[in-house]
């Protein structure tokens, strides 16, 4: 029995030049940064929270929502393509 792959083969069907490539590839790596950065941050934070008596204040509450939604807007900015949409329509997408 033989298996027949309907699916295309997309190394093959590429149409960017190496260049759009390493374009694409410095992006993801500066989202990965950037990402990485707010999360040591955060990391951070909450392993001193406790020693420092930070633990359940409603600042620290308030900082780890704030880059958590600081991290997810940022992903849907990048990966939704809205970078380059005019404001209002990054905010209809974000804010709700």
């Amino acid at each position: 029995m033989e298996f027949h792959d309907d699916y295309p083969q997309y190394e093959l069907m590429a149409h960017h030049s190496e260049e759009e490539g390493k374009k694409a590839r410095r992006k993801l790596w500066n989202v990965f940064w950037i990402m990485l950065v707010i999360t040591i941050f955060e990391l951070i934070i909450g392993f001193l929270a406790p020693g420092q008596g930070w633990s359940g204040t409603t600042w620290l509450k308030v900082l780890f929502i704030t880059l958590t939604i600081a991290k997810a807007g940022y992903i849907v900015i990048q990966f939704m393509h809205l970078g380059h949409e005019v404001k209002f329509f990054k905010y209809a997408i974000l804010v709700p």
